[in-house]
């Protein structure tokens, strides 16, 4: 409940004293300060509480006044003016509910606001240096959290000694209770800092953080969709969907869609949808010309029912690490220019142990990167495909089109992941986090081990190296180079050749693609016989 029957001509100054000395230090910055006209100064101290929002509320309910500063012991507020100051900020703008004088525009994922990318504002340290977080022309910016060092409120709204005692998280929660009640928080604009501060150690305990996400997450951070796209792999999907619901990011939604042929996939995710009610089944009973249309139909499927903001497919047979959604999306909200997060991926066999497997090129890097657009997007064409399988990277679903993998217009199903690529950083670069967030397993049941496969496989590469010669994303002299790869590639394989009409009973076998890949066969080779002839 919100007091709204506070006396606007008075200001209390709320001391949370830890120590004598630092305490002093407090009391002999506040004499220097210039109190307006009309209004009273009233000074309270907390003496080494336990509980620091406990007494925080203690403290708020005795007092009648409206502007109300809670900072620690050892503060010294610098600004002779600063009483006017923040007076004028609330008074600017009524919709206002808290200020300080350092914070964020973004909270972490891991909600440790101390090494976010977007910090804002001004303090000062004891060696009388200037801390710049950020330059504002104007009398505050708005903020999303802010530091405990002094916070400034001008209605009594409760803090959540419910949740913490410490003083780790009890400043953003009271950031975000501000906002459940429609007010905003602020960081004071400052030409120079208002106040000089002192380190201090806070221990942010994991039972409190745990508490902060469960009761937070759906404020702060966006809903991601984790999609898990399955068919007749029950022992190997039950895994996937563990380490979906083990991620530390709380705002997810987990969409399965299965094309199964017997009922254990189900049998499996009604169990923990007893206990998970994130959970969303889809059961498939369609039926479709070949096995390349039911995925197909079954990726677009769980697509259409997701809601989330962002979205990460899973397949049945991948592992997720806990921690992939909260660090990809820690970079989503910290750099709005990003429009694709993938990592490094461990390749695993059957029984979950790591492996070297050839065929699955991966990109090692010393760091975390950023890489510019244009050279992710030629390098995923001309080298190989380091951003990885749908598993591995998290997009927006807004640069999804119809299904994943669609680019300029035409659908990928076979490569849906190159494709959709190159279709999200049109939009914005790309992140590369070295740290494998995913496993990528490696079994005799995969898809991709299917003769047929490998020629669907082999079609949609060429219509998508196709494409990007006629979007002008790759040069006529990178077509041919990737064209005679294409070709030398495919006379090593002389299996395909042998078997493509003998094994109608391939996964994806349909003749309609045996045609497209003879004519798409000829092409290439016209096109490299002309560039070499010219």
């Amino acid at each position: 409940m919100i007091n709204m029957d506070l006396d606007r001509y008075k200001i209390a100054i709320i001391i949370n004293v830890t120590d004598e000395a630092s305490y002093k230090l407090t009391i002999k910055s506040l004499t220097k300060l210039i109190v307006p006209a009309k209004y009273k100064v009233e000074i309270i101290t907390t003496q080494k509480e336990i509980n620091i929002a406990t007494a925080y509320n203690r403290v708020m309910k005795s007092s009648s006044a409206k502007y109300k500063i809670y900072l620690r012991a050892g503060i010294e507020i610098i600004n002779k003016n600063f009483f006017g100051d923040i007076i004028n900020i609330f008074k600017t703008n009524w919709n206002i509910g808290i200020i300080g004088m350092s914070g964020v525009k973004i909270i972490p994922t891991d909600a440790n606001i101390f090494v976010s990318s977007t910090r804002i504002g001004k303090i000062r340290s004891i060696n009388n240096k200037n801390i710049v977080f950020s330059d504002c022309n104007d009398s505050y910016e708005f903020a999303a959290a802010i530091d405990d060092y002094l916070m400034v409120t001008q209605y009594d709204i409760n803090w959540r000694n419910d949740l913490f005692s410490s003083e780790g998280l009890y400043n953003i929660a009271q950031c975000i209770e501000f906002k459940r009640n429609y007010y905003s928080t602020a960081v004071a604009g400052q030409k120079e800092p208002w106040i000089l501060y002192r380190e201090k150690n806070i221990i942010m305990t994991q039972d409190e953080r745990e508490r902060f996400f469960d009761e937070y997450s759906r404020d702060i951070y966006p809903l991601v969709s984790i999609l898990i796209p399955t068919y007749n792999r029950s022992e190997y999907f039950e895994i996937a969907l563990k380490s979906a619901l083990m991620q530390t990011y709380r705002n997810i939604e987990i969409i399965v869609g299965d094309d199964s042929t017997d009922d254990r996939t189900e049998k499996i995710v009604r169990r923990y949808q007893s206990e998970y009610k994130n959970i969303v089944y889809i059961k498939n009973t369609d039926v479709y010309s070949n096995a390349a249309e039911r995925a197909y139909a079954n990726y677009r499927g769980i697509l259409h029912k997701c809601h989330g903001k962002y979205v990460n497919y899973l397949n049945d047979d991948d592992v997720f690490a806990p921690k992939k959604i909260e660090k990809m999306m820690n970079y989503y909200l910290q750099y709005p220019n990003i429009s694709l997060v993938t990592s490094y991926r461990r390749l695993i066999d059957e029984l979950g142990n790591e492996v070297n497997a050839e065929g699955y090129p991966r990109w090692i890097v010393e760091k975390d990167c950023l890489v510019k657009a244009e050279k992710a997007v030629k390098s995923l064409i001309m080298n190989f495909n380091f951003i990885g399988e749908p598993t591995t990277a998290l997009i927006k679903r807004c640069d999804i089109e119809e299904n994943l993998g669609m680019f300029a217009g035409k659908s990928f199903n076979c490569i849906n992941d190159m494709p959709q690529w190159i279709a999200s950083l049109q939009k914005g670069d790309l992140i590369y986090i070295k740290e494998p967030l995913s496993s990528m397993r490696i079994h005799s049941k995969q898809r991709s081990k299917d003769l047929f496969t490998q020629v669907v496989f082999k079609v949609e590469l060429m219509h998508m190296y196709l494409l990007t010669y006629q979007k002008k994303i790759i040069n006529r002299n990178d077509l041919v180079n990737l064209l005679l790869e294409w070709l030398q590639q495919l006379g090593k394989n002389i299996r395909i050749f042998k078997l493509l009409k003998q094994q109608k009973k391939m996964f994806f076998y349909d003749e309609d693609i045996i045609e497209e890949f003879i004519f798409l066969k000829k092409q290439a080779e016209k096109i490299v016989n002309n560039n070499e002839e010219s």
